[in-house]
This record gives structure tokens, C-alpha cells and sequence, in this order.
């Protein structure tokens, strides 16, 4: 799905600030002239299980229509299905713009849409909430803690100008790419991330919450990148059996089966998470007591390129192999309840 950046006001929840803990920093003129802004309510749930988000397009007199067409609408449509909205905010304390949040797979309108009526409790309280500009079902609607919003936007030629909405994918800076690459990835893990992980998102249940459905998606396209790995080989999936790894390779003929654990990540950041029981098998290559593990990661799993990491510890020349590339290679290793695998 395409993205579309909104640069608003600054906040913890976006729930509501009417007798609510919550205040608005930053977000532009009619911010600081009102300390209220449309942007308040962007992620608060509302009775019809929607979330509906709002970012300033008005300029002196006028109101600025989105171009949606470069979201892959046509010229005279009101409004374009399945996209990411990232939002974005100025942090009052460390400046510049970060990610605070998305909607997965939302609706972007091209003008500005009046509330026929107003769909929460806490909208009918607050000021300035008669419309909207994009709306997304609220289970796809994600906002970032405050401590762990660390995804932050550069300056300059490219990047988000004085306009509140931006492409980043129609950009051709390698900065702006890895930018996007970041926040795919943190789609896919969750808003969560380990003070270990130095920013980045891992996944499964270490990275914090992410998209099921993707989840299962991005799961399946990893197994089906392995299985076609090994083409000489019988695979059986153990992935119901609890043993710290997903399949087993057996040679044609005879032979000692491989052990594959399968790991698929949406984004190209190869960094993963292995359970405790899992990093026990992982530990077990290691002390060369399981010389049949193999630990396969896939990047970009259901992109047209996906990327297959097979590691294999060599334990002679002591250093971690590539088995696919045939390179060695130098993961890092950072124990948190498990272990947090990642290559560089």
C-alpha cells in the first residue's frame, strides 16, 4: 500500500483533550492561538469503529485539496482506498519530526469532509471536530508511545516542506528510502520497541503489537522462500510441535534432517526475535550440540525481491556463515527476555 505523511500537533494519545489528560504542542498558528486542534481525536475509537484524522490543508483563505492521484486515484476522485497514513508530530523537547503513529490500510479524501454527525461522545465535547480527511477502521489505527517514537524525519531537498501531507515514496533520496524501509518495518513489528533494540523493531511478541492478517501473510510467504531453498530436500513443517524450530529438511535417501527456523519480516531491516525456547536451540548450534540448525530469514517477504538469510554457525572457524551467500557475516546478539538477532 502507498504512504502519506500528515505532520500534526503534537500529543500522548489523540484522544480527546476535554477533561481529558492530554494537551496539543505544536501543530502550527491556529495551535498556539486556540490550544485546541482538529487533530486531537485522531486516534480515538469512535462509536461506529472507526478512527477519523484530521491535518491542517488550509492556507491563508484557502483550503488545499490532497493530491490523491499520487496515492494511485484518478484525476476527478473524491477519495483513495488502502493506504498508510503515517503521522508525524514535532517533539516540544527534542525538535524535529517524528512518527507518532498510522492507520493501516485507510481511506484519504481529496477535500475536506463535514461530519454528518458527530461520531463519539468525546467529539460532541470538544471544539473544532466537525470533519475529517481520512478515516480508517480503529483495530488498524496504531499510536506510538511517547518514549518510543523514534523514527525521525530529516530536512531538506525532499523531505516534508511547509505543506502538513507529503509522498515519500515519489522522493528519489536514499535518505527518504530508508526512511520508508523504517517505517514499513515498524508497521509490521508494532509500536514497541526494547531500549536494546536501538530504535529498530523486531518481531512477533518482542516488538509489541502488529497487523495479524499481515502477520500471517508475511509468515507464510517466509516458509514458502525456505521451501523452495531446499529443493533436494523432503520438508516436513514442525511448526505445532513446540521444538524451537518451524521445519525439517530431510535429504533425499538418508541423511540427518536440517533444523529451520523460519523467521519473515515485511520491511528489509533484518532484525528478529527469537522465544526462549527457540534461542535454547539457537544456544545449541552455537555450542555445536545441534549442528543441523539453520536460522532463515526473510526480508521483504512479500515484496517482489524478498531477500533469504540462511545462518549457520561455523563452529571450526568459530565465525557465522551465510550458508545461502556463502559469506560470513556478523550478527548481533542482544539477549532481552530471549535474544534479538540482527545483521547489519
Amino acid at each position: 500500500m502507498p504512504i502519506l505523511v500528515c505532520h500534526i500537533g503534537w500529543m500522548a494519545a489523540y484522544e480527546g483533550i476535554v477533561g481529558q489528560p492530554d494537551r496539543i504542542v505544536g501543530g502550527g498558528a491556529w495551535v498556539r492561538k486556540n490550544k485546541d486542534g482538529g487533530e486531537t481525536c485522531n486516534f480515538l475509537k469512535c462509536d461506529d469503529g472507526f478512527v477519523y484524522g484530521h491535518v491542517e490543508t488550509i492556507k491563508g483563505k484557502r483550503d488545499r485539496p490532497i493530491s490523491i492521484e499520487m496515492l494511485g486515484a484518478k484525476p476527478d476522485a473524491p477519495f483513495v482506498d488502502h493506504v498508510d497514513v503515517v503521522w508525524t508530530a514535532t517533539d516540544p523537547n527534542k525538535k524535529g519530526r517524528w512518527v507518532v503513529g498510522w492507520y493501516r490500510d485507510a481511506r484519504v479524501y481529496r477535500e475536506r469532509v463535514p461530519f454528518r454527525k458527530l461520531p463519539s461522545a468525546q467529539h460532541r465535547l470538544e471544539r473544532f471536530k466537525d470533519n475529517y480527511r481520512v478515516r480508517a477502521r480503529a483495530e488498524n489505527a496504531v499510536i506510538i508511545p511517547h518514549k518510543q517514537r523514534n523514527i525521525g524525519l530529516g530536512r531538506g531537498k525532499g523531505w516534508i516542506g511547509q505543506a502538513n501531507w507529503w509522498f515519500p515514496e515519489k522522493q528519489s533520496n536514499a535518505a527518504i528510502r530508508r526512511f520508508v524501509e523504517k517505517v514499513r518495518t515498524r508497521i509490521e513489528t508494532g509500536p514497541e520497541v526494547p531500549e536494546a533494540s536501538n530504535g529498530g523493531g523486531h518481531g512477533g511478541k518482542w516488538g509489541g503489537k502488529s497487523d495479524p492478517l499481515r502477520k500471517a501473510e508475511v509468515e507464510k510467504a517466509a516458509i514458502l522462500q525456505v521451501r523452495a531453498h531446499f529443493p533436494g530436500y523432503r520438508i516436513k513443517s514442525v511448526e505445532d510441535e513446540n521444538l524451537g524450530w518451524d521445519l525439517e529438511a530431510r535429504p533425499k535417501g538418508k541423511g540427518t534432517p536440517l533444523r529451520l527456523e523460519v523467521k519473515g519480516l515485511f520491511g528489509s531491516e533484518l532484525k528478529v526475535g527469537l522465544t526462549p525456547r527457540e534461542y535454547r536451540a539457537f544456544q545449541k548450534h552455537l555450542d555445536d550440540s545441534m549442528p543441523q540448525y539453520r536460522l532463515c530469514v526473510v526480508t521483504g517477504a512479500l515484496s517482489s525481491k524478498p531477500r533469504l538469510v540462511v545462518f549457520r554457525f561455523d563452529t571450526a572457524r568459530q565465525k557465522w556463515i551465510d550458508d545461502r551467500a556463502g559469506e560470513i557475516v556478523t550478527p548481533g546478539i542482544s539477549p532481552v527476555e530471549a535474544a534479538i538477532i540482527s545483521l547489519s
